[in-house]
């Protein structure tokens, strides 16, 4: 009867641990948009420039880090960047679908992703 009751225990216990894992991994993504909400709130559009009017995001995001420079930028500069150069997107999650574009070209190859000061940085790919 013990042996039982320590399984369910240990079957709960296991089960906290992996819930509290999720959590620490939601408040980290809550805290990146968060981020971007704040400087989204904050920076003053130049209203003047349409860059990235009529480019796509993934074409927007590539030109973006590469006029940003050597030094790289973090995703929510990058947002910030072709929002401010114009970009348009019917997508409510934009920050979101910009940081899942920039791993995604990290991964392919076709831009370089590093750490600074703990934060994801993105630079373009040296040839």
């Amino acid at each position: 009867m013990t042996t039982a009751i320590e399984k369910l225990k240990q079957k709960y216990l296991e089960e906290i641990r992996d819930a509290e894992s999720t959590l620490q991994t939601l408040r980290t993504k809550l805290a990146m948009i968060e981020e971007v909400d704040k400087e989204v709130r904050t920076m003053e559009l130049d209203l003047g420039s349409n860059k990235y009017a009529r480019m796509g995001l993934t074409e927007s995001i590539l030109d973006a880090v590469g006029d940003l420079g050597k030094r790289g930028a973090t995703a929510s500069q990058v947002y910030k960047h072709i929002i401010t150069n114009g970009f348009k997107s019917a997508s409510q999650n934009i920050a979101v679908s910009v940081n899942g574009t920039l791993k995604r070209l990290a991964e392919a190859g076709r831009i370089e992703r590093t750490q600074v000061d703990g934060r994801k940085v993105y630079k373009p790919k040296d040839i």
